[in-house]
């Protein structure tokens, strides 16, 4: 086919002859859908879309969720039986018992001193000595008078003495015992008190002065001294038997006839040169004393 038999684009086309059109037509036009067409889709559409989610929402409403958790039927309280506090109830505070536990040790009182207990009964308030122990190896044994005899503590086995074997006002001590003439004591009745017990003067060998408590003092824990003897009340001693000791001694309490407290050594001390003092009566070792005679 030559140049001149093939139709230019945009050039009429002769359409074949018998359609019953002119042999010669325009350019093809492009397909478009009718106008109807646009009105049902903009009408239908719509419409199915709410009818679908009007389904879904009905099937959703018809179908039963989880199940919700619901709170437990109260409990009515039967004999016996303490129904339990909410949950969301603070718990309920414990009551503590006013008794202390039996392992909680009960509070103790400090004593003012170290003494070394005895098996002996404590001292009633008043500061009399207990009951005395009249059954053991014979029972009371009264104290040695008339000759000399040493005074020996109970617990220290130390003699009463007179520090440097003074012949003036100085407070006694417990030294070791010798042939010392500051040792020797003479015990010498003087009378009775209020209630018959015999009073008795202790006196010491070697300065002739008595044992005495400085201003009659009624005090705890005062020293007590040698002093001239006189019609002073601090200057009688009851002298109580107690018990005796491993070796059947007798054991003596030395009470003060005007104060009622024990001749003792401050702390139950064991050494030599240790002061004497008055101390209530109680069950301790440095309370009790006994007399050796040569």
């Amino acid at each position: 086919m030559s140049e001149t038999s093939r139709p230019r684009r945009g050039a009429p086309v002769e359409r074949a002859s018998g359609d019953g059109a002119d042999g010669v037509v325009g350019p093809a036009a492009s397909h478009q859908p009718p106008r109807w067409a646009w009105w049902v889709a903009g009408v239908v559409v719509p419409l199915v879309g709410a009818l679908a989610t009007a389904l879904t929402q009905t099937q959703r409403a018809g179908t039963p969720g989880p199940p919700t958790a619901q709170a437990p039927p109260p409990v009515s309280a039967t004999a016996g039986t303490t129904a339990p506090p909410p949950a969301s109830a603070a718990p309920a505070p414990t009551t503590v018992d006013a008794a202390p536990s039996a392992r909680t040790p009960a509070p103790t009182t400090a004593p003012t001193r170290e003494p070394t207990p005895t098996t002996e009964a404590p001292a009633p308030p008043s500061g009399e000595p207990p009951a005395r122990d009249t059954t053991r190896l014979g029972g009371a044994v009264p104290p040695p008078t008339g000759t000399p005899v040493r005074i020996v503590n109970g617990n220290s086995g130390l003699c009463l003495a007179v520090p440097g074997a003074s012949t003036g006002v100085v407070d006694l001590d417990q030294f070791g015992c010798g042939d010392h003439p500051d040792h020797h004591w003479r015990l010498t009745a003087a009378g009775t008190d209020d209630t018959g017990r015999t009073r008795y003067r202790i006196v010491n060998g070697n300065s002739g002065h008595c044992a005495a408590v400085p201003g009659a003092s009624k005090a705890t824990a005062v020293h007590v001294n040698q002093f001239p003897c006189g019609d002073y009340p601090d200057h009688y001693w009851r002298i109580a038997y107690e018990k005796r000791d491993p070796d059947g001694n007798p054991l003596y309490r030395i009470v003060n006839a005007n104060s009622g407290l024990c001749l003792a050594v401050p702390g139950a001390a064991t050494y030599e040169t240790a002061p004497v003092n008055q101390y209530p009566c109680g069950p301790y070792a440095d309370h009790f004393w006994r007399f050796e005679q040569d």
